[in-house]
């Protein structure tokens, strides 16, 4: 099973970009985005009751065991929510990165990591809605994540976080 941090808590914590709103809890997916508040505050409120440029999107990696058809069902709306509440923003969605082979398991692995991505990639229009995949800066050259760069098979040393931040504002679009 995966470590009780996500990515996005970690980018939040340790990452450069300050100026920003987050929306991140342990286990938080697609198909759990709306039961639970964050700091008292439910996703919904949070996407239709504030105005942002830019929205950066990163789940699935909580799903990648499920059926992949359902999680991209899940995560497509979650986008549509988005841009209905915010017509005015970029979108990014992110995609998850992937496992140093020491992690993979029967249901959690690259392969299926790629599968999720390369759908999550289909709602791109690359018009307002991009997609962005991380996964270069940390991968071995083989498809997995640098054993060296990880504590636990799943997520990059804090020190990486700027670097992951950093590639970000440098491959999104400008408004």
């Amino acid at each position: 099973s995966f470590p009780t941090r996500r990515s996005s808590d970690l980018i939040m914590e340790y990452g450069t970009l300050k100026n920003a709103a987050y929306f991140c809890s342990v286990g938080l997916s697609s198909d759990n985005i709306d039961d639970e508040p964050i700091d008292g505050v439910y996703f919904g409120d949070l996407i239709s009751e504030n105005s942002y440029g830019k929205v950066y999107i990163m789940l699935g990696i909580n799903e990648v065991g499920n059926d992949p058809e359902y999680v991209l069902t899940r995560y497509r709306s979650v986008v549509e929510r988005v841009k209905v509440n915010q017509p005015d923003a970029v979108i990014y969605l992110m995609a998850n990165l992937r496992v140093a082979a020491s992690a993979e398991t029967d249901s959690i692995n690259n392969s299926a990591i790629d599968t999720l991505n390369s759908m999550i990639s289909t709602l791109a229009d690359y018009r307002r809605t991009f997609y962005l995949d991380a996964n270069p800066l940390f991968d071995n050259g083989y498809g997995y994540l640098e054993e060296e760069e990880t504590f636990d098979g799943v997520h990059v040393y804090a020190e990486d976080y700027p670097t992951w931040t950093t590639w970000l504002m440098q491959n999104t679009v400008p408004q």
